[in-house]
């Protein structure tokens, strides 16, 4: 006999059918920045997306492509234009920009380092800030040492920052055992103690104070620079 109680799949209490969970590229790019870049993983990102992990790789092929998504984001919406009145003045911005992204975003800065191709984002974002300074004055040339410079201070200040005062991952001394290193030294070496006291001094203040000094003697370099070829565009007139 023809049996005609077909039988129906079973259905698990509590589940649905329906589509899975959409997500996008800048969702778990979004996320992940949410989420911090210094232990961000795959799987961390699906399950605050609420999906299985495996199907974040339709975007990104692993950690690599997901810190270079979540680094072209950060930079997307870096606010570096302003209104600056002169070159300092926007050199300034541009500056002070970046190390709060770097401060906003934990583990960008390390991450840029290790990424192996750069961000899209910020590759635009050099082209128009080195077209800005080209626009005021300065030669091809001299905006983008200038401001590769600025960026690459401004990144090993922030990632050398972070490693010294972090705590967890030195040991559990943090800054004091590198200031303590550097004071046996000036006691063992008077006759370079006071530049070495400085320095250890200065590790002790807040990280930007010693950064702004840095970038306040790379702008009085580019200073010069700038006022030189002023003086030979007014001679060539």
């Amino acid at each position: 006999m023809k049996n005609n109680n077909t039988e129906k799949p079973c259905m698990v209490a509590g589940s649905r059918v329906g589509r899975p969970a959409r997500i996008s590229y800048e969702e778990i790019a979004r996320i992940a920045l949410k989420i911090g870049l210094e232990d961000v993983t795959m799987i961390a990102v699906g399950q605050a997306l609420g999906v299985d992990h495996s199907s974040l790789y339709r975007y990104v092929k692993g950690r690599k492509e997901l810190l270079l998504a979540a680094a072209d984001l950060a930079i997307t919406e870096l606010d570096w234009r302003g209104n600056p009145s002169n070159w300092r003045e926007f050199a300034q911005t541009v500056a002070n920009s970046s190390w709060e992204l770097f401060d906003r975003y934990p583990g960008l800065a390390d991450a840029m380092r290790e990424l192996e191709v750069s961000p899209p984002s910020g590759i635009r974002a050099f082209g128009e800030i080195a077209n800005q300074f080209v626009e005021y004055g300065f030669s091809a040339d001299e905006a983008v040492v200038l401001l590769d410079s600025m960026f690459d201070m401004t990144m090993d200040c922030f990632t050398g920052w972070r490693r010294v005062y972090n705590q967890d991952r030195i040991g559990g001394h943090g800054i004091e055992k590198v200031v303590a290193s550097w004071e046996a030294e000036a006691i063992r070496n008077p006759d370079t103690a006071r530049p070495i006291l400085i320095m250890s001094r200065m590790m002790t203040d807040h990280p930007k104070e010693l950064w702004s000094k840095k970038l306040f003697l790379m702008l009085e370099g580019a200073q010069a620079i700038f006022e030189k070829r002023q003086q030979m565009y007014e001679a060539a007139e």
